[in-house]
């Protein structure tokens, strides 16, 4: 019964729901199964978490990223766009200005970053990916 208490309130079953499984009234559940009630959820997330574990470490990629993600605080990184002027031979300041983000580009390839250049209608644009 004790089993039964933990896995119904490990699978997300409020306390009146699983008097209601067992018959039994939600005071009674609460004063004979108090330690089921409060450890159910902990040991499956537990369960789950050793489970993924080890898929990730035996290299299933999926496993690997989301618990990187949940656990080390990985993520995703929005792409940083930085549109650049086209440069004019004329203007001194254009190409200072392109200057300046190329080495903001090599500064973030140090740091090791992915930084994509392109033209995108008639403007260089440096993104990092």
């Amino acid at each position: 019964m004790r089993r039964l208490v933990e896995q119904t309130v490990a699978t997300g079953l409020t306390l009146e729901q699983v008097a209601h499984v067992l018959d039994l009234h939600t005071e009674t559940v609460k004063k004979h199964y108090q330690k089921e009630i409060d450890t159910g959820t902990e040991k499956a997330i537990s369960l789950l978490a050793r489970s993924l574990y080890r898929k990730a470490i035996r290299g299933d990629t999926v496993a690997a990223l989301f618990w990187l993600k949940s656990r080390a605080k990985w993520r995703d990184r929005d792409p940083i766009n930085i549109a650049l002027p086209a440069p004019d031979p004329e203007k001194t300041t254009d190409v200072k200005a392109i200057e300046q983000a190329l080495y903001g580009a090599l500064s973030k390839l140090r740091r090791g970053d992915t930084v994509e250049a392109k033209v995108v209608d008639h403007k260089p644009l440096i993104t990092q990916q």
